[in-house]
């Protein structure tokens, strides 16, 4: 799983996106692929590149004032979308009629 964005604290006090991010996401992705692993982009399931501001500010918020950490309410918002997203494939597949072991003849 990619990070959720992490912005920087500017000399102003507003926030800015890190340059980085957008690199550190796209290598962790294409080396996911490489080795045939799943790869679970934060950042996107969070809305966009500056949304941490947003989870920050909602109400209760999903995320402490520092814009790194979650909040209890915002690591269980993560952890429902990634449960979902991993069982997305079970959707459309009838689990429980599935055959499942092959009977082996003699």
């Amino acid at each position: 799983m990619g990070h959720g964005g992490i912005p920087k604290k500017g000399e102003d006090g507003f926030y800015d996106p890190r340059d980085s991010t957008s690199y550190i996401l796209r290598a962790q992705r294409e080396i996911a692929l490489e080795n045939g692993c799943a790869f679970r982009d934060l950042r996107e399931f969070m809305g966009c590149e500056m949304s941490m501001n947003d989870w920050v500010d909602a109400t209760p918020p999903t995320a402490k004032g520092d814009h790194i950490h979650f909040t209890r309410r915002g690591y269980v918002r993560v952890g429902i979308g990634l449960v979902d997203a991993m069982m997305a494939g079970f959707d459309d597949h009838d689990v429980l009629s599935a055959k499942t072991f092959e009977t082996a003849t003699p």
